[in-house]
């Protein structure tokens, strides 16, 4: 560790990714991620099976409460595994699952910003879309806008495939919302392509052990459920193995079918938490090489001060646009009263003393100014 708490990368970037499957000796992470993926797997299961009743609510309950415990677990374990990558020493359990939960609280938050981004953006598309139904020029138009849209959406998707790969790991070290923010700014700034390259090596790294130990766990699978069909009979459509005494047996059989089915789930929750602790170990890996050399107090300045100046000319921006619709709302005014009609026609006046005369006077009943020639016979 240097003089400010960073860890410091004494090792190749390749050389630390190959170490991402030491992960495995950290018991406490490896534990926390099996509890997590064999408990996800029985909330999926109960959700299923409440679907499959038509019990609506269970279904989302069971699908909410697993996404909560598969984003506490996974952030519980990269807590743990970030003290490994870091070389301090391991908290206890109950510490990390707190930290753990706060870590995917803030997630859950980033998330919930980029999908009204997204959503923002989803808007704007469409607006310009909508310019390619002007008669005549909207197949040309659309020519135009097809590959600019498709090729700005691709970078938005990829930007949000690596923001939230290293996301993850600057909540782990202790970052809170803003600083992570900050940081993942700053490492867009001074080392875009490094931290690009680390996460392409790291997902290859991760998809290659996934697709190891994926294709292994499939033929042992494979294996015993081929032993299962002689033994306790075939499936049926509700996944129950139903043998010679089907009518007999069907409960219990279709309870056999959906203990496979779970069965099988855990299988993989357990392998799937092995590729996870790896991936994550070397997540805090990478995000420990890119850091090393960061202050991060002078790149969270930097972020600070670009974010008030945005919301500067948001808010100059919100003032011009108000001042532009009141001149305009007083212009209306303006105009509908000068083209407004009168209640009465203007009377006439004497032009000598400014009283009031009726038609037809010929002298002012005030001054007696002669007003008009009397009418001739």
């Amino acid at each position: 560790m240097d003089k400010d708490g960073h860890a410091i990368a004494d090792a190749g970037l390749t050389t630390q990714l190959l170490r991402a499957t030491e992960a495995w000796r950290n018991w406490r992470a490896l534990l926390t991620l099996a509890a997590t993926g064999v408990l996800f797997v029985l909330l999926a299961g109960t959700s299923a099976a409440g679907a499959g009743r038509g019990q609506f609510f269970l279904f989302v309950v069971g699908n909410l409460l697993g996404l909560m415990v598969l984003l506490t677990g996974f952030s519980t374990a990269g807590v743990l595994l970030m003290d490994q990558a870091c070389g301090c020493p391991s908290r206890k359990l109950n510490v990390a699952l707190a930290d753990g939960a706060s870590c995917a609280l803030r997630y859950v938050v980033m998330a919930f910003g980029a999908l009204v981004l997204t959503a923002l953006y989803t808007l704007l598309v469409a607006m310009l879309l909508f310019v390619a139904r002007i008669p005549g020029l909207g197949a040309l138009l659309y020519l135009l806008l097809f590959p600019l849209l498709a090729l700005c959406s691709t970078g938005v998707f990829v930007l949000y495939y690596f923001v939230f790969m290293l996301l993850g790991p600057a909540l782990w070290s202790g970052a809170t919302l803003q600083q992570a923010a900050a940081r993942l700014y700053g490492l867009g700034l001074c080392k875009p392509v490094q931290a690009v390259v680390a996460c392409l090596l790291l997902s290859l790294l991760v998809g290659l052990l996934a697709v190891l130990l994926g294709g292994a766990t499939t033929a042992g699978t494979l294996f015993v459920s081929g032993l299962s069909v002689p033994i306790l009979g075939e499936p049926d459509e509700f996944g129950g193995m139903l043998g010679p005494h089907r009518h007999g047996m069907m409960n219990g059989m279709a309870a056999i079918g959906w203990a496979g089915l779970v069965g099988s789930g855990i299988v993989y929750a357990l392998v799937g938490a092995a590729v996870a602790a790896a991936m994550i170990l070397g997540l805090c890996q990478v995000w420990s090489h890119l850091t090393a050399d960061m202050d991060f107090a002078t790149v969270e300045h930097a972020f600070d001060e670009r974010m008030k100046g945005a919301r500067d000319s948001a808010i100059q921006l919100r003032r011009d646009a108000l001042e532009r619709a009141r001149k305009a709302r007083d212009a209306l005014r303006s105009d509908d009263a000068t083209t407004a009609p009168t209640d009465k026609a203007a009377a006439p006046a004497c032009p000598k003393c400014g009283a009031a005369t009726h038609a037809g006077d010929v002298f002012c009943s005030e001054c007696g100014t002669r007003l008009a020639d009397p009418p001739q016979p």
